[in-house]
């Protein structure tokens, strides 16, 4: 246990000073926001595009990973969306983010970082093969639900459009699908380039840790908290373990796959849950709620996967 705290507190020790320096105006808004820029445009994109395109892939992709860890996205996104409609009666566009704040994990972030040192570069393969088709598997699913609750004729095509647009222009998901293609192409990185990427892709984990919890100190628990509570067990708790049904049990990954993949399913709430409830005015303060909440709590269940699951 002492092993493993020793690889979760430090994440979550960058976090708190985030959040320190930010309550204490030791950084400015417009200083946040600029080390999420780099972070977002840069650094991430960096440690991406060199991992993959060095053919960190190369022999060892498994559609069963990306098979195993969506029908279990998918199966909890719509829990997630029956919890919300049936339990706490909420409308049916608010429900999608509902189910979007239960289900969608802030894998780049914190996880990145916390599986990198967890598990070294190693891990990184699998965690980024997913990153690839998170956004655009649960960014679709939450808009089509949202949508599916509104009028407004061709309006919802032209909302899904944009979605689908700013996910394929995402410099995450450039930055990835570049970087598998370079590696499967079999390139390989002229010498200056690769040590300049791998010194701003060193920057990418403690910095975008140091973003996270400056972002939440802006956050406030506000609305129905014993809702924010039951959506962040779904996403703390409830999908990890289906995740672990699809990847071991019915798509039979390999363990180490399997570890990464849960952990995966296991991050706390993705800033992007807040991002879309402001984009579409709804279930603002709840969505706060869960990524706040999901992110604290996250400390003692990834602690406990980490000691439980096997080591890749």
């Amino acid at each position: 246990m002492a092993e493993t705290l020793g690889i979760v507190l430090p994440i979550f020790g960058v976090m708190a000073l985030g959040w320190i320096f930010a309550r204490r105006s030791l950084i400015s808004e417009a200083g946040v926001s600029g080390i999420v820029n780099f972070v977002f445009y840069l650094a991430i994109p960096a440690l991406l595009f060199r991992t993959l395109a060095n053919g960190a892939v190369e022999g060892r992709f498994d559609a069963r990973l990306i098979a195993g860890f969506f029908s279990a996205a998918l199966l909890h996104f719509a829990l997630g969306w029956l919890v919300s409609r049936f339990v706490f009666r909420n409308s049916t566009e608010a429900c999608g983010l509902a189910a979007m704040s239960g289900g969608f994990g802030n894998l780049v972030l914190v996880g990145l970082p916390l599986v990198q040192r967890a598990y070294g570069d190693a891990g990184l393969v699998p965690l980024m093969l997913i990153i690839m088709v998170h956004s655009a598997i649960l960014f679709t699913a939450t808009t089509l639900a949202i949508e599916a609750g509104r009028s407004g004729g061709g309006s919802w095509v032209r909302r899904l459009g944009g979605t689908l647009k700013s996910v394929f222009l995402n410099p995450i998901v450039i930055a990835a699908l570049s970087g598998l293609v370079f590696g499967m192409l079999g390139l390989r990185l002229p010498g200056v380039v690769d040590e300049t990427l791998a010194l701003i892709g060193r920057g990418a984990a403690p910095v975008a840790l140091f973003a996270v919890g400056a972002t939440l100190a802006t956050c406030r628990i506000a609305g129905d908290l014993r809702e924010a509570l039951v959506m962040t067990a779904l996403k703390l708790l409830v999908l990890p373990v289906l995740v672990w049904v699809f990847a071991a049990l019915v798509f039979d990954l390999r363990p180490e796959w399997v570890t990464v993949a849960v952990l995966a399913g296991a991050m706390p709430a993705g800033a992007n849950v807040y991002v879309f409830a402001r984009k579409f005015d709804i279930y603002v303060n709840r969505a706060t709620a869960v990524v706040l909440l999901s992110t604290v709590l996250s400390v003692v269940t990834l602690t406990a996967l980490i000691a439980t699951l096997p080591a890749p």
